[in-house]
């Protein structure tokens, strides 16, 4: 494991949702996050090169969050909103929200260029 800022910095932001995530999937008995979790919280250890490491979380993450939106279209609870109230009450004030606020409008624009271009490639 490297000691460089950008990686502990990296290792704490993914350890943190990813104990959020396992602690979810544990009490809701759902295997998704709950191994999503297991592996941010995991991951860091084993990768030095930054932009991995990043790389890495930032898929891991984003599934988390694409289950939720899945889950949402299905009508079952937010895993987003869920981890969202759980960092947040245990680390408040760590701009968790202001984070989460970014991805949320981020997968907004995506899902609007998504089904604009469905909708053209439709008409034609």
């Amino acid at each position: 494991m490297n000691f460089s800022l950008p990686n502990l910095m990296g290792g704490f932001i993914f350890g943190t949702f990813g104990f959020a995530a396992w602690r979810y999937g544990k009490g809701a008995q759902e295997w998704h996050p709950m191994l999503v979790g297991m592996a941010l919280m995991i991951f860091p250890y084993f990768i030095d090169n930054v932009w991995l490491l990043y790389g890495i979380g930032s898929v891991l993450t984003a599934s988390l969050f694409y289950s939720a939106t899945r889950a949402e279209v299905t009508g079952t609870s937010s895993l987003r909103e869920r981890i969202r109230a759980y960092v947040e009450a245990k680390l408040p004030g760590s701009g968790v929200s202001l984070a989460c606020g970014l991805l949320e409008s981020f997968q907004r624009r995506w899902n609007q260029n998504q089904f604009a271009g469905s909708s053209r490639m439709a008409d034609s």
